[in-house]
């Protein structure tokens, strides 16, 4: 929360305001909550920018949302550096002390941000910067798959996200022991709304992962006794694909939310890795509507 809001105060320093659209481009790590909760508590609309694009589809996320400017992570400046013709949108960087750039590639944002954030108050903003804002006022604007054209930024409200938490944590009956493991990438919408808005809701921890990782998936989830995974189905049947260890049934896992789980994977899943709850659900961020199998 403090971290929070020293991105708060020095991205109002630089003129951002309720209502404005700045974009993200992080991989999942702190640094990504803090700054996406920091323009949050200005009411400004946060953009996660796909990690892996560059290009028109980069250029093309800038112009379509409005960005006044881009949180730009040093790991991702690559991508801008690949794009020509992106619109003239100040790049304001965010250190990255496991992934830094070259000094070409850092010269293409601006690092007195950093500077400023690391040198700003620690107390929350006033309330007053977010007057006007409603529960129905876009929180997020997250981008979909782009199966047809280009990827489309879909609106996403306040209310819309905070009650994903609010239902899950009454289905999986979360508390605050929990532990959720967030391996998905936050600039979609499941990590972003279903993990991020349920742990914060329970009081709960979460466990960021970068990237998927096969081979780290039960050292991580034994290490951190992580109780909540959220998947897609290609990560149960790559898991499925390891070799059986007579620890598989060692874990802390309880209870996993979802989508793509097909019921022979799901089937072979607890039978060899017992029996975890499994939540599989349907939905899109663009839709008005979900569904949820929640007795398996």
């Amino acid at each position: 929360d403090a971290r929070a809001n020293q991105v708060a105060h020095a991205a109002l320093a630089r003129g951002l305001k309720a209502g404005d659209v700045c974009a993200l481009a992080l991989e999942n790590r702190p640094g990504f909550f803090f700054a996406w909760f920091g323009l949050v508590k200005l009411g400004v609309v946060v953009a996660p920018l796909n990690t892996h694009v560059s290009g028109k589809p980069l250029a093309h996320a800038l112009e379509s949302t409005g960005a006044r400017a881009v949180l730009a992570g040093e790991e991702c400046l690559a991508n801008f550096a690949a794009t020509e013709g992106l619109p003239a949108v100040p790049l304001w960087l965010v250190p990255d002390a496991e992934k830094p750039a070259s000094a070409e590639l850092r010269a293409l944002a601006d690092a007195g941000f950093a500077a400023e954030v690391a040198s700003a108050s620690r107390q929350a903003p006033p309330r007053s910067l977010r007057e006007g804002i409603t529960a129905e006022t876009p929180s997020l604007l997250i981008f979909t798959s782009g199966t047809t054209g280009l990827p489309k930024a879909a609106r996403y409200s306040h209310m819309r996200w905070m009650s994903s938490g609010d239902v899950m944590v009454v289905t999986l009956e979360a508390t605050p022991a929990d532990v959720f493991y967030c391996c998905l990438p936050l600039y979609h919408g499941a990590a972003a709304t279903s993990v991020t808005s349920t742990a914060l809701k329970a009081g709960a921890a979460i466990m960021v992962r970068r990237r998927f990782s096969v081979r780290e998936f039960w050292n991580d989830v034994r290490r951190n006794g992580i109780t909540v995974l959220q998947y897609i189905g290609e990560i149960c049947r790559y898991l499925l694909n390891l070799p059986e260890d007579e620890r598989d049934r060692e874990h802390s896992l309880r209870a996993m939310l979802g989508a793509g789980l097909s019921p022979e994977s799901w089937q072979r899943w607890i039978e060899r890795f017992g029996a975890v709850q499994v939540f599989e659900g349907w939905g899109s961020t663009e839709a008005n509507t979900n569904l949820l199998n929640v007795d398996n």
